[in-house]
């Protein structure tokens, strides 16, 4: 099935119950599908055209919603439209595309950026660039400089493979309850119970794990299509 079809697809089952004529996406779909590198973008695209037709409702227009026929109301129907009708052109798309790499080669490479950040970067970055963070952040960084120290190469190695395990199995985190979570890998200050325990089964001594985390940090795979997703404090990039 080439590109054409696959966007001719889209366009049928474009929502019937929308105020926008589907053919209204038709070149927007066709820059997707000859410009995109990834699907994680596509519904940043679909809500750019979409407000051509329903642009962003004003102040006031937010403050007028007594009746189910404000232009609110339109807007916040329209876009949920749009929103459902999105996962479909993302599937498509990598239909088209394809996934970026195998989900074991993702849970490869989401381990080797977590590596990265808990044993290479030192810097603790909580996102404050207003001044008043300077000191935290530095002697968080110290800290973690000095926590690094004497972790041997066969104490990381071991991580590194908890951490392929942990995302292998879906990142399913089992509590000592026996109790069976799907929690992702994220530190805030301290890192959750998942990324601590990785760390203490790898012999990592408990009164280092909090200070070699990595501040504001969250690793996931997104299972569309394989991407990693590294989150940080206030963005996220997809690689």
């Amino acid at each position: 099935m080439d590109e054409q079809s696959y966007i001719n697809d889209l366009i049928t089952i474009f929502p019937a119950n929308s105020k926008i004529p589907a053919e209204e996406f038709r070149q927007t779909l066709v820059d997707i599908f000859n410009n995109e590198k990834y699907c994680q973008n596509i519904i940043t695209r679909l809500y750019k055209r979409f407000e051509d037709f329903f642009p962003y409702p004003t102040n006031e227009q937010w403050a007028d919603m007594s009746d189910n026929e404000t232009y609110c109301k339109t807007y916040t129907d329209e876009k949920g439209l749009i929103y459902d009708w999105s996962k479909d052109v993302e599937v498509h798309f990598i239909l088209a595309k394809g996934h970026r790499r195998t989900y074991d080669e993702a849970c490869e490479l989401a381990a080797d950026y977590w590596m990265e950040k808990l044993f290479v970067k030192v810097f603790q970055d909580n996102g404050d660039r207003s001044g008043h963070s300077d000191t935290m952040q530095m002697l968080g960084s110290l800290l973690k400089a000095n926590a690094s120290e004497g972790i041997s190469d066969e104490v990381k190695n071991k991580v590194k493979e908890n951490l392929i395990k942990y995302y292998k199995d879906y990142c399913i985190y089992k509590d000592d309850k026996g109790r069976t979570f799907h929690v992702e890998l994220y530190c805030d200050y301290n890192p959750n119970a998942p990324l601590y325990d990785i760390l203490k089964n790898a012999g990592i001594p408990e009164n280092k794990i909090n200070s070699i985390c990595p501040w504001k940090t969250g690793i996931e795979i997104d299972d569309r299509d394989n991407a990693v997703v590294i989150k940080g404090y206030g963005k996220r990039e997809y690689v």
